[in-house]
């Protein structure tokens, strides 16, 4: 297949220089001279460890060909990558006069392109991006109509520095981004991952959203493990040793536990123990930013739960009042104090909890169905927190069109599919293509 490549910087380079040596015809151009000159002669434009040696025979081979522009490139091309950097701006928001200069010139270059060619934003950018600019843009300069004489495409890359070429041709996961199911499929095809790979079939807001929420996950790794480090040391305990131990706890510390968008945290042990860390830091004159603002984000979270029930509910039903599944824990429980603050804001309240005693002074006795069935005829807003599969089932036979299901668990929308259900993290109205 004839590939494509705009930008040879890491991303560029590294795909370009793979997909030869995968068997592709692949010409790669950028806006520096200086980077195509380096790769017309065999020469790799950036440092990163093996590359020089497949550069240079993918170069020698005749797969891997340096051209001058961009409409060299895409041309002849069935599949155009966009690889052109994004850095931040001094307002902190990506500068995209880069790839707005590369859309201008891989559409202008489309009007002579093979038919329904793709084009893929392999660039780091925010949510929005491709459909509002880089489609347009593609569009206006083409003369062509998406969807029909194009297709557009995001497929975010995941490479380290230092570790490029192990992550490009054993990556952790692929993501394709894309309105079109044969061109996710096509794309998926051209890169062939291991059968171990995780393959992500999404939109392209989601995919380009997954790449710089692993770089934030990644940052708040960082900045965690140097705090709690640099703490420890200010203790005397052994920092080193303490993280190493953190890590090896793959079941809680290092896995996707408490991952899953939901409900804040509560408890007797997360709000105390975080709280107190706070202080204690705070006591030995010691800055713990990180640990200050978890706290104020649970509480900002709590807000903004408490906000999306009340927005129209009058009746709301509570599935769930203790702190954790199984249990009659009241003590911090997050899906109570939602409770309290709800009746605060003058909504009825109705509540189904299994295990939590009616006489519960924590609770307003006139809070409990009689059954799950009860609150969910009497509701027109149900708040699924948690509850046996049973109750859940049985409240789910009653719900209907009319029921707003606002799920805390993120885990039951097949189960409320026939209501006006929304979860912490979707909202079908605000996601809809």
């Amino acid at each position: 297949m004839n590939i494509a490549v705009v930008g040879l910087g890491p991303v560029g380079i590294v795909a370009a220089a793979g997909l030869a040596l995968a068997g592709h015809r692949v010409h790669a151009t950028d806006r520096d001279p200086a980077r195509v000159a380096a790769l017309r002669e065999g020469r790799t434009p950036i440092v990163e460890p093996g590359l020089p040696a497949r550069v240079a025979a993918t170069v020698a081979s005749g797969a891997l060909v340096a051209v001058g522009s961009v409409a060299e490139a895409v041309i002849r091309a069935s599949i155009t990558l966009i690889c052109v950097g994004t850095p931040a701006s001094a307002s902190g928001e990506p500068d995209l006069a880069a790839l707005v200069s590369a859309c201008d010139a891989i559409g202008a270059a489309l009007r002579r392109a093979t038919p329904s060619p793709v084009v893929v934003v392999r660039s780091t950018v925010l949510p929005g991006t491709t459909r509002d600019l880089v489609v347009p843009r593609l569009a206006a300069a083409s003369g062509l109509v998406p969807g029909r004489d194009f297709h557009v495409a995001v497929q975010p890359e995941f490479l380290r520095e230092g570790s490029a070429l192990a992550d490009y041709d054993l990556p952790a996961k692929l993501v394709v981004g894309s309105l079109d199911a044969q061109v996710a499929d096509a794309i998926v095809a051209l890169l062939a991952p291991d059968p171990a790979c995780v393959v992500v079939r999404t939109s392209p807001e989601a995919a380009e959203l997954a790449k710089v929420a692993d770089n934030a996950w990644h940052a708040l790794k960082v900045a965690f493990a140097n705090e709690i480090g640099a703490l420890a040391r200010e203790l005397q305990v052994d920092g080193d040793a303490l993280m190493t131990d953190f890590a090896r706890d793959r079941t809680l510390n290092v896995s996707a536990a408490y991952l899953r968008p939901g409900a804040p945290f509560g408890g007797s042990c997360l709000v105390k123990d975080v709280a107190a860390l706070d202080r204690r830091a705070d006591a030995a004159g010691f800055r713990a930013p990180l640990l200050a603002a978890i706290l104020p984000s649970n509480r900002a979270h709590f807000d903004r739960v408490v906000d999306d029930i009340a927005a129209d509910a009058r009746i709301v039903g509570i599935v769930g009042l203790s702190f954790k599944p199984g249990t009659a824990d009241l003590r911090a429980s997050p899906y109570l104090e939602i409770a309290h603050a709800l009746a605060a804001r003058g909504r009825a309240v109705f509540a189904w909890d299994e295990r939590v005693p009616r006489d519960d002074p924590a609770c307003d006795p006139a809070w409990f169905a009689a059954s799950p069935q009860a609150l969910a005829d009497a509701a027109d807003t149900i708040v699924v927190c948690h509850a046996s599969p049973e109750a859940l089932a049985a409240i789910a036979s009653r719900a209907t069109s009319r029921h707003t299901v606002v799920d805390l668990t993120g885990v039951e929308r097949h189960r409320f599919s026939h209501t006006r259900y929304r979860s912490v993290a979707w909202r079908p109205e605000r996601n809809a293509p």
